[in-house]
């Protein structure tokens, strides 16, 4: 919970840093497309959901808190970014 909480404050810093163009627009799209894309990969990995197993929620829960970690390292790197190493406005 902690690390999604750290990821969303990321998130949103870097939506108010891009308010208003058309950046806006394509980080949320981005977002959205990564947070599907986490789940997608993690049951990928660990097999169709077996909400029952608990061994298959642990699987779930360490890979899904394995993706964020990443996905906070690019947010980060996103609102510390100088020159080339921004994406494009």
């Amino acid at each position: 919970r902690a690390l999604n909480e750290r990821m969303t404050h990321l998130y949103r810093l870097e939506l108010q840093k891009v308010m208003g163009t058309y950046t806006e627009r394509r980080l949320d799209h981005a977002q959205n497309l990564w947070r599907r894309w986490a789940n997608a990969e993690c049951e990928f990995r660990n097999g169709p959901p077996d909400w029952q197993n608990a061994a298959w929620s642990t699987r779930q829960d360490d890979c899904l808190s394995g993706m964020i970690r990443s996905r906070i390292a690019q947010l980060d790197g996103f609102l510390h970014c100088s020159g080339a190493t921004c994406p494009p406005k």
